[in-house]
């Protein structure tokens, strides 16, 4: 079974656990008992969890990375609601119930010290701020536009970031692995949660929903999948340039998000209404993976080198229209922006890499540092030209001799 496989077990233990929390959760207004039955609910299930891992340790890493797909994302939901619990009902300030909860906090992540890996210590910080934001929006669930801008923005850079991929150029060095983290999972993860707490505040009421709120709401939401899907697609391609593992980073800790993002509507929806939060639970993971399998098309390793001709064509069209607004070429490709081009998307083949260009008033020629898969030497591939020149001065063939040692 692969690893696809093994993540829909886990929404399906997902929805189970969605389906048992939601009847737990609605007794509570009814049943004076029923607020320390979903406290102890929670507290268990989270218990339970930590067992599973440990167990899945005991057994050897490769269950323990198949418990990651099943156990990780309920594990989120479970310590993002008893944080917001806790926060929120001021019933349950009891020391035991404290006690417990830090103690339970703090097995997670000995656990994965002693399995030599931090992720699960990482989704606790993750569930945390779940959390958090959880207990903002619903202090400034009026500011929703607003938070949605600030999304979108966000995912912009993100996606500039990553359609870019030049750590090695960010100074100091200190800030590239935040800088990368948080591309790769803060603000995609941000832009899941907001989605989840967009469908909540649509459909947390019983009372029947207004056709032109889910319109918009869906609306909104269409945008940031389209947005986080296409950063997950241009990670991929970058993968197949580098063979890197950035998609594969993002589709497993953006998809836990999500799934325990849907846990927690589903806890706190109306039970005639969690299949919304099964459905988010599926999409989340189902938009990832098709990003992925979008951007492999092609034949392996062929979309990078397809992407960059696909630029390569549109600057070469802009270098056109320059010349017969001008009647002479560029003298530089920065000459093209804003006019012409509003920015000069960069060549997806080789990290760091800029265009080849040289121009006169008469001639150019416009080209990039290619090779076929990133293990073999690179070449300079000349995408247009006009007229004669020398190749005196020309830096691509620089550039292309740096990697003729692979």
């Amino acid at each position: 079974m692969s690893l696809f496989h093994f993540q829909f077990m886990g929404i399906f233990l997902a929805i189970l656990l969605m389906w048992a929390g939601n009847r737990v959760r609605m007794q509570v207004t009814t049943d004076e008992k029923a607020g320390k039955r979903w406290l102890w609910f929670l507290i268990i299930g989270l218990g339970i969890s930590i067992i599973a891992s440990i167990v899945a340790i005991l057994i050897g890493d490769k269950a323990y990375s198949i418990s990651v797909f099943l156990l990780l994302p309920v594990t989120l939901g479970f310590i993002a609601t008893l944080v917001i619990h806790f926060a929120q009902d001021r019933n349950v300030s009891t020391s035991k119930m404290a006690l417990l909860f830090l103690a339970i906090t703090i097995l997670l992540p000995w656990v994965s010290f002693a399995s030599g890996w931090t992720i699960s210590l990482f989704f606790i910080l993750v569930a945390i701020l779940t959390a958090i934001a959880w207990l903002l929006w619903s202090r400034y669930e009026k500011l929703y536009l607003v938070f949605f801008i600030i999304e979108m923005i966000l995912l912009g850079i993100s996606i500039r970031v990553i359609d870019m991929h030049r750590a090695p150029a960010i100074s100091p060095e200190w800030l590239r692995a935040p800088v990368f983290m948080g591309s790769f999972l803060f603000i995609p993860g941000t832009g899941v949660v907001l989605s989840a707490l967009l469908l909540r505040r649509l459909f947390s009421s019983d009372q029947p929903v207004q056709w032109r709120a889910v319109t918009s709401t869906l609306l909104m939401i269409a945008v940031l999948f389209s947005m986080i899907g296409y950063q997950a697609a241009l990670t991929s391609i970058w993968d197949d340039a580098t063979d890197g593992l950035g998609w594969i980073m993002m589709w497993m800790l953006t998809s836990i998000i999500g799934i325990g993002s849907a846990i927690l509507i589903a806890w706190s929806l109306p039970r005639k209404r969690i299949w919304v939060a099964i459905l988010f639970a599926l999409a989340v993971p189902s938009m990832l993976v098709g990003a992925n399998n979008l951007s492999h098309l092609d034949a392996s390793f062929s979309k990078p080198i397809i992407v960059t001709a696909q630029r390569a064509d549109i600057i070469d069209k802009a270098i056109q229209r320059y010349y017969e607004k001008n009647n002479e070429y560029p003298q530089a490709l920065s000459d093209l922006t804003p006019w012409y081009l509003l920015y000069i998307p960069n060549p997806i083949i080789i990290p760091g890499q800029d265009w080849c260009y040289q121009g006169g008033a008469d001639h150019y020629r416009f080209g990039y540092v290619y090779r076929r898969v990133f293990s073999v030497p690179a070449s300079v591939k000349i995408h247009s030209s006009v007229g004669e020149m020398s190749d005196a001065n020309w830096e691509c063939q620089n550039e292309a001799n740096k990697y003729s040692g692979f």
